[in-house]
Order: structure tokens, then C-alpha cells, then sequence
């Protein structure tokens, strides 16, 4: 076994491993053994400061808060809410002639909106990213129509689909808006 340091004999049977300096090194009383002196800013009394990033726990917020501020809570919308969202879709689905459940942000939406304006189309368009319950009506839409996407489109009360549905049905659509009373 090897030592970093110098024995020093204090006594036949006593050998502390220690290092040599120029002034003598204070003892510990508890085990009697000799120790290096510690710098004037160090206290061996009082425990270590904490590491730079140490944050207690009421502090550090957990990888479950940072999720539900952006993603909204683990459990949902309550029965309550999603019930008047259903409510709320279903009316509008009802009372005209073409809606357009959308988001403000999204490309298919405008482009689905675009192509309803060049047929002189009159229609709904619910952007659901500028309303609170936005995101129960888009849950209660899955509920009906089992499409989680946007656009979600409705002509004469019956599900389209999104942008593609429509722009598919581009040879019938005149006649589905005109039956729907759009036109």
C-alpha cells in the first residue's frame, strides 16, 4: 500500500499519515490524529455550501408541472365541459349550412377556407386556437366525427373530412353547397 505523504511517529504504535509543512498541523482531539491545516475561509464545523445549481425541492419545478404548463392537465377536460362542447358543436354543425372547425395558424384551414370563398360559398369557421374551450370542442369533434385534425368540415350536416376530403370532392362541391344552401 502506498501513502501520499510522510510518516510521522508520534508514539511506537501511533503512525498518522500526514504531510510535512513548515508550521505544525492541528490535531483533531476526537481520533488524535494529525491533520493538514485548512485554508482560513474554510470552517470544518459547519457543513459544505451546496453545489452551484442546487435547487430545493419547493423550488425546482417538476418534469409533471412543466408538462401541464405546456400541454394542459394530465386528465382532461371534466364530463361537465365536454359535454356542453358536444353541445356547443352539434348546434353549429346544425344551424348552417357549412362549417369550418379551424385553426388560425394552419395551412389546410386557409386553404379549405380559400376554396369555399372561390366558389362564393357561405360558411362558419370557428377558430378553434382563439377560443377557451377550443380544445373540448376539437375532443368533442373526435367524439362525433372520430377526425382529431383540422380543418374539420361539415356541409348540409354531414362530415367532409379536412382539406384533402375537400379538395377531392372539388367536382361535386357546387352541387353539395347549392343542396345545402350555401350557394
Amino acid at each position: 500500500m502506498s501513502h501520499s505523504g510522510t510518516i510521522t511517529k508520534h508514539s511506537p504504535s501511533d503512525n498518522i499519515i500526514g504531510y510535512r509543512e513548515s508550521h505544525p498541523s492541528p490535531i483533531c482531539a476526537s481520533d488524535k490524529r494529525q491533520r493538514t491545516a485548512l485554508p482560513p475561509h474554510i470552517n470544518p464545523h459547519q457543513p459544505p455550501p451546496p453545489p452551484p445549481f442546487h435547487y430545493s425541492t419547493n423550488q425546482s419545478p417538476t418534469i409533471a408541472s412543466i408538462f401541464t404548463r405546456l400541454f394542459g392537465s394530465f386528465a382532461g377536460p371534466s364530463p361537465a365541459a365536454m359535454s356542453a362542447a358536444k353541445t356547443k358543436a352539434q348546434n353549429l354543425i346544425n344551424e348552417n349550412a357549412v362549417v369550418v372547425f379551424s385553426k388560425s395558424y394552419c395551412p389546410y384551414c386557409h386553404a379549405s377556407k380559400q376554396t369555399l370563398k372561390d366558389l362564393g360559398a357561405k360558411f362558419y369557421a370557428l377558430e378553434l386556437d382563439e377560443i377557451d374551450d377550443g380544445r373540448e370542442i376539437q375532443n368533442a369533434l373526435f367524439e362525433i366525427t372520430r377526425q382529431r385534425t383540422v380543418p374539420n368540415i361539415f356541409i348540409g350536416q354531414k362530415h367532409i373530412g379536412g382539406n384533402s376530403d375537400l379538395q377531392a370532392k372539388s367536382a361535386q362541391l357546387p352541387a353539395l353547397l347549392k343542396e345545402a344552401g350555401a350557394l
